[in-house]
């Protein structure tokens, strides 16, 4: 026979025990929560107190806070994985082979580095940054994970717009970006990088809609704010990413109709192909004639110059490349590139993984990026919301790797856009299930009458 316990010592345990769960899970996301955040902060760079002109030099107080944030890192992370050590090793333990294949190249070329001390710190800070945004994301889903992205973005956009309000001098760009808006980041460009995306981010959040509500006014003023920071950044490839992330919107919803996952693929993969023939074509004839009838390359700033020189290393080293951000370095570029004017940046993502971590492994990369791409544009069964996650984050993969090829830092990098793209890659939408459900238990005690 089976008695209930009902006693009030019994019932207060039980209770007692059921909010202390609860409040442990409350404090386990404040502390995730808190990770992610400054994660996203360390990876933008807004800083207060950056020169406007690249000539006057820093003060030094906007690297500090950088590092600090950066390296606040490592005992929240230990923190977490003490405090979750089985699920912690659940996650390594599902780590795939692709992610071991690119990790092990990276390790491999800051053993082949010219700078083992450059290689060894961007590896951490890579690291660091990678760890922080997937933890969030394996713990509690896409849904969740896009929710505080938004909050961030929403927060970032309405702050820059305020700070080149009240600190033009900081945040408008003198020398020979005269004029150009950078906020409170430390160039224009990466600005219009960051904001191109959070543009997405805040248009596309489903959690909260445009309207006469509070947080329906609040998105409104941050998507314009957003769209607008980008405008005045006056990034050629921010613009870019803006038109050619409502061209995938718009392509997206024409193919939702397509049932047939090749049949929706290989229509998205076949426009793909034309769309990159005729922008090559228009690129190479077009673009680069009149180019150089006013005398300038193809490009319009030099960037092919820089290919030309750059492009020759990649075959003296094509294993294990010069050392894992090495070519982030000001001093690389002062010893492989001659240039009219003062280049610290290979000014595109695939031409700079290739020398930093060689052929292979940048291959890998990118071979994992594209896998996932595909099986996120592929029809899927789930509900409607995990469907918009789906499209956000195809989104987000494609305007970075479209952005690659112009720009530098996009990839492997802890910089602006890595954790964005980091947060994009899990095949799995849903959240991590929980070890052990947490309902009210049952009051009861067995014994034998």
């Amino acid at each position: 026979m089976t008695l209930v316990n009902d006693s009030p010592s019994h019932r207060r345990a039980a209770q007692a025990k059921v909010s202390g769960a609860v409040r442990r899970e409350s404090q386990l996301k404040a502390l995730l929560t808190t990770i992610l955040i400054l994660c996203l902060w360390r990876a933008s760079g807004m800083s207060y107190g950056y020169p406007s002109r690249f000539d006057e030099g820093g003060s030094g107080d906007n690297v500090f806070v950088m590092k600090a944030l950066l390296y606040s890192l490592i005992p929240l992370i230990l923190l977490y994985a003490a405090l979750e050590a089985g699920r912690v090793k659940q996650m390594i333990q599902k780590t795939p082979i692709s992610v071991v294949i690119i990790f092990t190249a990276c390790v491999a070329s800051v053993f082949w580095s010219i700078n083992m001390g450059a290689s060894t710190r961007g590896l951490t800070a890579v690291s660091l940054i990678t760890i922080a945004a997937l933890m969030y994301r394996l713990r509690y889903g896409a849904a969740d994970t896009w929710n505080t992205v938004y909050t961030f973005m929403v927060v970032s956009a309405i702050a820059n717009v305020a700070y080149t309000i009240v600190f033009p001098q900081f945040a408008i760009m003198g020398g020979a970006y005269q004029g150009m808006v950078k906020g409170m980041f430390y160039h224009k460009n990466l600005m219009g990088h960051f904001f191109s995306l959070g543009f997405f981010i805040i248009f596309l959040n489903s959690q909260h809609r445009y309207g006469p509500t509070f947080h329906g006014v609040v998105k409104t003023v941050a998507t314009a704010c957003a769209l607008g920071l980008v405008v005045l950044a006056r990034s050629s490839t921010a613009l870019m990413m803006i038109g050619v992330g409502m061209t995938v919107i718009v392509g997206l919803n024409a193919t939702r109709a397509l049932k047939s996952k090749p049949a929706r693929v290989g229509l998205i993969l076949g426009t793909t192909v034309v769309m990159a023939a005729l922008i090559v074509v228009s690129y190479n004839i077009v673009i680069a004639t009149i180019a150089e009838a006013f005398g300038k390359d193809a490009t319009l700033s030099g960037r092919s110059n820089i290919w030309d020189q750059l492009l020759p290393l990649v075959y003296d080293r094509p294993l294990f490349g010069y050392g894992f951000a090495v070519f982030r370095q000001p001093e690389v570029f002062d010893q492989f590139v001659r240039a009219s004017w003062n280049v610290s940046s290979t000014h595109s993502t695939y031409l700079e993984l290739c020398l930093n971590i060689g052929v292979p492994g940048a291959a890998a990369l990118l071979f994992l990026i594209l896998v996932r791409l595909f099986a996120k544009i592929a029809p899927s069964p789930a509900s409607v919301p995990v469907q918009r996650q789906q499209r956000l984050e195809v989104i987000i993969i494609l305007l970075v790797l479209v952005a690659s090829g112009l720009d530098a830092g996009m990839l492997l990098a802890p910089i602006v856009l890595w954790p964005l793209i980091v947060i994009s890659l899990p095949a799995s939408f849903e959240a991590a299930p929980a070890r052990r459900p947490l309902r009210r238990p049952a009051f009861v005690s067995r014994g034998v009458a």
